[in-house]
């Protein structure tokens, strides 16, 4: 019987203070940081509305959703653009300020252990690992999706693609 030798394609991202791990399938683009449009009303860990492929997208600070400072932006700061993955037509994409270039990697049960950790009920922390002897945090992207539809009403409209000037121009 042949071994068979299970890895995931994943990607480790830089954030404050340590690192997200995340299926490869999850992400749909990483970007150069841009300002993101203020958003009236909003928590404290959505920095704001990104235009992104013609579509406002919530950019967020898993940071501040963990309960810990803002963190600054760095010259090399990035936006990893993620694809929502609920199922919910309200949020296709949303957006984490990170720290630096993701780094790709092939992660399989030599390279990954588990942290003892229990997460909270409103913890958007799914678990914590150790890979390649760094500790790493693999978000909970669901209960992420849907803090983000929880107070959405309050500052985001429905996701819509934007006209372009020309579109525009087409349609008058």
């Amino acid at each position: 019987m042949a071994d068979t030798h299970l890895s995931i394609r994943s990607q480790i991202i830089p954030i404050g203070g340590g690192h997200l791990v995340l299926p490869n399938t999850a992400v749909a683009e990483v970007i150069n940081y841009s300002e993101p449009a203020p958003v009236a009303e909003g928590p404290e860990w959505l920095l704001g509305l990104l235009s992104w492929r013609e579509r406002d997208v919530p950019l967020l600070s898993f940071e501040v959703m963990c309960g810990q400072s803002k963190p600054s932006v760095p010259v090399r700061a990035k936006i990893v653009v993620l694809n929502a993955l609920g199922g919910n037509p309200d949020i296709n994409f949303f957006a984490v300020l990170v720290q630096g270039i993701p780094q790709l990697a092939n992660i399989d049960e030599s390279r990954i252990a588990a942290m003892d950790y229990t997460p909270e009920a409103d913890s958007v922390i799914l678990s914590r690992v150790v890979v390649d002897g760094e500790t790493a945090v693999i978000p909970d992207l669901d209960g992420i999706e849907q803090r983000l539809l929880d107070c959405k009403k309050k500052w985001f409209k429905a996701p819509r693609k934007r006209r372009s000037a020309n579109n525009a121009a087409a349609n008058t």
